[in-house]
C-alpha cells in the first residue's frame, strides 16, 4: 500500500511519542525495560533510538483473584470426571 494511499481516519491506534537515543540496534528490537505486576514498559529499539511504550492494569490483583478462582473451579470439575486421557504423546511409564 505504502504511503501514497494513507488515510489518518483509517489508524486503529494513534500516539505521540518521544523517542530517546538508545546504543545501536541493527535490527528493530522489541525490550521490556521494566516489568512489574502491574505495570511495564516495552522499548521499541532501532539504530540509535528507543521509543519506550509504558502498559499498565489499573486492578491487576481483582484479575489475579478472578482468574485464580475460575482456574480452580475448572480444576475442581474435571477431577470429578471419571475418564481421564492422556495428552497426545504422553508416556504410560511412571
Amino acid at each position: 500500500m505504502g504511503s501514497y494511499w494513507y488515510d489518518p481516519k483509517e489508524d486503529a491506534l494513534r500516539v505521540i511519542v518521544k523517542p530517546a537515543k538508545s546504543e545501536y540496534h541493527e535490527w528493530l528490537t522489541y525490550e521490556f525495560t521494566e516489568r512489574e505486576p502491574a505495570k511495564a514498559t516495552v522499548a521499541l529499539k532501532w539504530e540509535e533510538l528507543a521509543v519506550p511504550v509504558r502498559i499498565a492494569v489499573p486492578n491487576v490483583n481483582d484479575l489475579w483473584v478472578e482468574d485464580s478462582v475460575a482456574s480452580s473451579g475448572q480444576a475442581s470439575a474435571s477431577r470429578g470426571s471419571t475418564s481421564r486421557r492422556r495428552p497426545t504423546g504422553a508416556s504410560r511409564t511412571r
